[in-house]
């Protein structure tokens, strides 16, 4: 069996942490795999987003770290720390973010069931039009929610549910 290090790269959202829970699971999570051996490196999505081969310079320099100090290493990696020939592809970042009048297509992670709604402001409005169910403004789900962008997970708050932006339509 392979006995170099296994590398755990975590990559978050700033917003993801802005809760002291998120923040503890995580701590959590990465103590248990740094308990089973593995090297852990997190990528903060903002950096990476700002200065992609900044971050890639860390990550290269972190696996070479691990690799120069793994005595039973098989053969050391090879960085070309000058990143000549690296191609970095932009990808497209939607900037788009959830407020009153959206409407938003979001997936259960769990069941993966997809559905859309919208948020509104009439806690009265209960009515389904064209497949967009309306949620009201201080609803669990629209408060978790409200400022988040494609490819954000959210928690709703009583039931646990977590749920998937995966298209902001307006």
């Amino acid at each position: 069996m392979d006995s170099r290090p296994i590398i755990a790269i975590e990559c978050d959202g700033a917003s993801y942490h802005s809760s002291n829970e998120a923040y503890l699971w995580d701590t959590f999570r990465q103590k248990q795999l740094e308990n089973y051996g593995l090297k852990f490196f997190r990528i903060w999505s903002t950096n990476w987003w700002l200065n992609p081969k900044k971050e890639l310079s860390k990550i290269l320099a972190f696996i070479s770290e691990i690799d120069s100090n793994d005595s039973e290493s098989f053969g050391k990696v090879r960085i070309n720390k000058n990143f000549q020939d690296l191609a970095l592809i932009p990808i497209p970042v939607s900037k788009k973010e959830i407020k009153l009048n959206s409407i938003v297509r979001i997936s259960n992670m769990k069941s993966n069931k997809e559905i859309k709604i919208k948020i509104v402001d009439d806690p009265q409005l209960k009515i389904k039009h064209e497949d967009i169910q309306p949620i009201y403004i201080k609803a669990p789900l629209a408060i978790a929610l409200l400022c988040k962008s494609e490819g954000d997970n959210v928690q709703i708050e009583l039931s646990g549910e977590i749920y998937r932006v995966t298209e902001i339509l307006n």
